[in-house]
């Protein structure tokens, strides 16, 4: 077992993770960037918005809950979760949705 961490250490090292702080950093100037300066509509800024929290949330996720550990059972049920988490979020929005 101390073998694999010793292996994980050398894939991640910091420079791994200082790179993807840098992006994820990026991605929230970005994020602050379109809002702010009001470049886009609206409409189009919330799913570019959205894309962004996505991509960031799933970086997140990989890096620092460890899902690339190689434990699948770990990655499964958090997958699961993520998708019981999709699907109360999607009723949530359908049944505030007035009737047409």
């Amino acid at each position: 077992m101390a073998e694999s961490q010793e292996r994980r250490l050398v894939r991640h090292g910091q420079g791994f993770y200082v790179g993807f702080g840098v992006l994820m950093l990026v991605l929230t100037l970005l994020a602050f960037y379109l809002v702010g300066n009001h470049i886009l509509p609206g409409a189009i800024v919330v799913p570019i918005l959205f894309f962004l929290a996505l991509v960031q949330v799933v970086m997140q996720l990989w890096l620092f809950m460890h899902l690339d550990s190689g434990r699948r059972a770990y990655s499964l049920l958090f997958l699961f979760g993520f998708g019981v988490a999709l699907v109360v979020g999607f009723a949530v929005w359908y049944l505030t949705q007035p009737y047409a």
